[in-house]
């Protein structure tokens, strides 16, 4: 390979080697400028060897071998598909072989367009600038052209009118007055002006490639050279309809499509000049709602019940989805609880509320995350609140059914809806119904009982409900006043001197009144009164809202 100078006359040319001997002789130059705005010089050889430089003007030029699996044979061109482009494209002359090829990343790779053009040698490209996905190609049998030199499988048709099927050596354009020179062998030069026609050069973009059977479609319509007319096509040519007033020969049209599958939409583009086409598929997926029933195996369980939760899918067609399944309990997520069901273990407690949600990451699931209804334990036997007056105790919240056992230190006492307190002690109920029995009520301590009661002109607890103040009043000495919580907790202790700071006033010169400053909540208060000479205690419950 030789170089020289403008400035330079023919006498001075210089030798540049490129490559070792084995890599057969200039064929083939190209130069071009990269899209970093490098230049770059490509050489093509006799053996289907390509290799480049991009200090060509050096003492001594770098080359860089980028055959990279391009047959071996002769290079017969190699030509820039766009100004200022890594894309190139490289043709070889001989039978047999795959013999067009383009790299989209200045050579590192290179992918065969030879489609289904007849075994015959290439000898030049040419691209249509005002459509850069037109190619014209220089063979052994007249001049070749393509739509689409993008196809997976590109279609070559002959375009020899004129000068028949003569072998042609080297195309060239003419910008100024948009002229295709073909240069054969044998029969001279030709000129077209195919490309100076202004038939429309069909394209369009699709809002998404993977829409749902609940989504629009957007087209957007980008063909080129002034059309007059655009006819939209849809194969198959069912379960689609065009939306928000478009129809097949609007610009930008709008489609849905009610069945899922995949659908090929083509756009025909047409002026006086001529027409061409273009075509996208886009897969339709089926929109599915989702959805969730919580059903329990027993809605009116015993205690000591094993109860099985079940999720029911709103849709069956939810069964084919992959999904995912979370549960929770009184609001806190239950670990390790992802299936279709949950198992939950005695003893159960009644008003624990359960809720199921489930998800998937299938991108028409509507919505892609969804909740069930919720479901309250409801125990055939409730648990009781117990409550006493006196010596006397009994159930605030008796549902009219069922038998009440009253248990004092674990010990069965006593059956009824209510019993006289004999002994001191802890005291409970359980209610039992069809079976089964609930949970222990609240536990009441007794540390006295007795016959003796102070009358209830004697004592007076008021108002009952209250907004937070108590007051009690008696015409007896109160030695202690208590407060509980409705499980039995004490809350508050007051003796003596504590009740010196409530007494509020006298009571006609012959009682006490105590102010009691109380939250909102359900108590027992228990008052240990004196009369004449003995101790009693008296429970009132007070509700303080």
């Amino acid at each position: 390979m030789y170089r020289n100078s403008i400035n330079n006359d023919y006498n001075s040319a210089e030798t540049i080697t490129f490559a070792n001997s084995g890599s057969g002789s200039v064929s083939a130059l190209n130069w071009t400028k990269l899209r970093s705005g490098k230049g770059r010089l490509y050489v093509g050889t006799d053996v289907g060897k390509v290799f480049y430089t991009e200090n060509p003007a050096a003492s001594a030029p770098s080359f860089t071998d980028i055959t990279n699996g391009i047959n071996a044979g002769n290079v017969s061109s190699i030509v820039a598909l766009s100004q200022s482009s890594d894309t190139i494209m490289v043709t070889l002359s001989n039978y047999g072989i795959n013999n067009i090829y383009i790299s989209v990343n200045g050579g590192s790779s290179w992918t065969s367009k030879d489609g289904d053009l007849p075994n015959l040698p290439v000898w030049w490209s040419l691209q249509n600038p005002k459509k850069p996905q037109n190619v014209l190609i220089a063979t052994e049998l007249g001049i070749f052209g393509t739509d689409d030199i993008w196809a997976t499988t590109v279609k070559w048709t002959p375009y020899n009118s004129g000068m028949g099927p003569v072998k042609t050596m080297q195309l060239q354009f003419r910008p100024s007055d948009l002229t295709i020179m073909a240069v054969t062998h044998g029969r001279g030069v030709f000129t077209s002006d195919a490309w100076s026609i202004n038939t429309p050069s069909a394209q369009f973009s699709i809002s998404k490639d993977t829409i749902c059977t609940a989504d629009i479609l957007s087209i957007i319509n980008t063909t080129t050279n002034n059309p007059t007319k655009h006819t939209w096509s849809i194969s198959p040519n069912q379960n689609f309809k065009f939306e928000n007033g478009t129809d097949s020969n609007s610009l930008n049209p709008k489609i849905s499509f009610s069945v899922s599958g995949k659908y090929t939409i083509e756009l025909t583009a047409e002026n006086t000049d001529g027409n061409s086409k273009t075509s996208k598929t886009v897969t339709v997926l089926e929109t599915i709602p989702m959805s969730l029933q919580l059903i329990s195996s027993n809605n009116s369980p015993c205690l000591t019940d094993t109860l099985l939760l079940l999720l029911n899918h709103g849709s069956s067609k939810m069964d084919g989805l992959n999904l995912s399944y979370n549960w929770s309990k009184n609001s806190n997520l239950i670990n390790g609880a992802n299936s279709i069901a949950l198992k939950v273990i005695p003893p159960l407690k009644n008003n624990d509320e359960f809720l199921a949600s489930v998800s998937t990451n299938y991108q028409c699931a509507i919505p892609q995350s969804a909740n069930s209804n919720k479901f309250r334990i409801a125990l055939k036997s409730p648990t009781l609140e117990i409550a006493v007056n006196w010596d006397t105790l009994y159930s605030l919240n008796y549902p009219g059914f069922g038998t009440i056992n009253w248990y004092m230190n674990g010990v069965k006492v006593g059956v009824g809806q209510k019993i006289r307190a004999t002994q001191v002690g802890r005291y409970n109920a359980i209610l039992s119904w069809q079976g089964c029995n609930s949970d222990s009520s609240n536990a009441l301590i007794l540390n006295s009982v007795g016959n003796n009661q102070i009358n209830n002109d004697l004592l007076k607890i008021y108002p009952n409900p209250s907004k937070g103040d108590v007051f009690i009043e008696s015409n007896r000495v109160i030695k202690s006043i208590k407060l509980y919580s409705s499980d039995g907790r004490l809350i508050r202790s007051l003796e003596s001197t504590d009740l010196d700071n409530l007494e509020t006033r006298s009571i006609n010169g012959s009682g006490n009144l105590y102010e009691l400053q109380v939250p909102s909540g359900m108590y027992f208060l228990e008052i240990e009164a004196q009369k004449v000479m003995e101790i009693r205690r008296v429970f009132e419950k007070i509700l303080v809202k």
